[in-house]
Formats: structure tokens, C-alpha cells, sequence
């Protein structure tokens, strides 16, 4: 009998030893986890804000990789004769090029070396040299952010409580009457409001607005072919 208590009391002996080692080891586990949790949370939120709130340059960032948009844009144009207002439909397709619909009268579609001019009523078409034209495809942000940014920040004060982007380009043009131009983005809804073009002497030239702006999920194609 003493033989086998003292087996009893040696087993009895180990299993206190393992339970002590399994509870220092899940003190160790709940330590280590708890300091975990603060960074794990840490990065969590920062990664989150960036979904829920974007960054102004993130801001930035998605309206200058806009790959497929319509909208209404409106040209207000000043020179040595006078203002004059022009309204087209702006048409954009990521490697399909700019479409600029000016009522049923014409339509320009702009690829990377030419403009085909389209008179509809008469069923028209000639292409004219890429060169001739840097004006009206400025309203499509691919033609736009291939100029260099100046500097960009976030205003209020033009449109009361509407926040906005305010973006400097410095235009890269031999056109005395476009030398740099301002674009005022709406940052809650991530789309162009304004366009604004300067020439060298700092006097406002051009203006375009965009109107009821649709980012588009699917690329009509067809509308590109000349």
C-alpha cells in the first residue's frame, strides 16, 4: 500500500506541476495578446479612415484615374473679341480616347495624334492634327493631369459649406493664353466642379463647368469609332 501511495502522490505531484506550467503558459498567452490588441487596433483605425474618410490625396488620386465618365460641360471663353459660351456632351473611355458632342451640329473625337471632326447633318469627316486643339479636351482630366501640379488644398470659402479641392496645374503649352489653370474638385462626391484657365498675365481665359458628371462602370466603345 505505502508503495502505491507514493506512486499516487508523485502522479498526483506532476499533474500539479503540468497544470501550473499550462496556467503560466495561457498568463503568458493573455499578457501577450493583450498588448497585441492596442497595436492591432492602431492599425485597424488608420487602415479604416483611409475607406471611411480618404485622404485629399486620395481624393486627388481617384479623379485623375477616372476611366470611364460623361458629362455636360459648359466652355466659357474670353479673348481680344469678346466672351462667347459653348455647351457639349464630354465623353471619356480609358484607351479609347475624348468624345465632344456639341449638339447634333458636331462631334470631335480625340486620340493621342489626331482630332476627327464629325459634321452630322451633313455627314462630314476630317482629321486635323492633335496640335491644333488643346483647349476644349483640357476639361477631360486624363488630357488635364498630364501637366505638372503646382500645388493642391482643400477650401470652403468659394461655395460656402461645400469642401473642395483646389488644384494648381502649370500648363505645358506654347499658348500665351493657357499658361496655367485651377481645378476645383468636390470632395464629397470625388468629381470636377470647375475648371478655371489663366493665361500669362494671370487673366482668367477659360471656363469650364461639369454638370450632372457620371462615373461609368462599362466603356461604350462604339461611340469612339470615327
Amino acid at each position: 500500500m505505502k508503495v502505491l501511495d507514493k506512486i499516487k502522490s508523485n502522479f498526483n505531484k506532476k499533474q500539479k506541476k503540468i497544470k501550473s506550467k499550462d496556467n503560466n503558459l495561457k498568463k503568458k498567452l493573455l499578457i501577450t495578446v493583450l498588448m497585441i490588441i492596442p497595436f492591432i487596433s492602431i492599425i485597424l483605425i488608420i487602415s479604416l479612415r483611409h475607406v471611411v474618410t480618404p485622404t485629399n490625396e486620395d481624393i486627388l488620386n481617384t479623379v485623375k484615374n477616372l476611366d470611364d465618365y460623361t458629362s455636360i460641360v459648359e466652355y466659357t471663353i474670353t479673348n481680344d473679341n469678346g466672351t462667347y459660351n459653348q455647351k457639349a456632351e464630354l465623353s471619356y473611355c480609358k484607351d479609347n480616347g475624348i468624345r465632344l458632342d456639341f449638339g447634333e451640329e458636331l462631334t470631335k473625337i480625340y486620340t493621342d495624334d489626331s482630332i476627327t471632326m464629325i459634321y452630322n447633318k451633313t455627314n462630314e469627316k476630317y482629321e486635323v492634327d492633335r496640335e491644333l486643339d488643346r483647349v476644349y479636351d483640357l476639361a477631360a482630366m486624363k488630357e488635364l493631369f498630364k501637366n505638372p501640379i503646382l500645388e493642391f488644398k482643400e477650401g470652403q470659402e468659394d461655395w460656402g459649406d461645400l469642401k473642395y479641392l483646389k488644384v494648381e496645374f502649370d500648363l505645358v503649352t506654347k499658348n500665351l493664353h493657357i499658361d496655367r489653370a485651377t481645378l476645383y474638385i468636390d470632395k464629397n462626391k470625388k468629381e470636377p466642379m470647375v475648371l478655371k484657365v489663366f493665361d500669362s498675365n494671370n487673366k482668367e481665359r477659360i471656363k469650364i463647368e461639369y454638370r450632372e458628371f457620371l462615373n461609368k462602370k462599362l466603356c461604350e466603345k462604339d461611340k469612339f469609332k470615327k
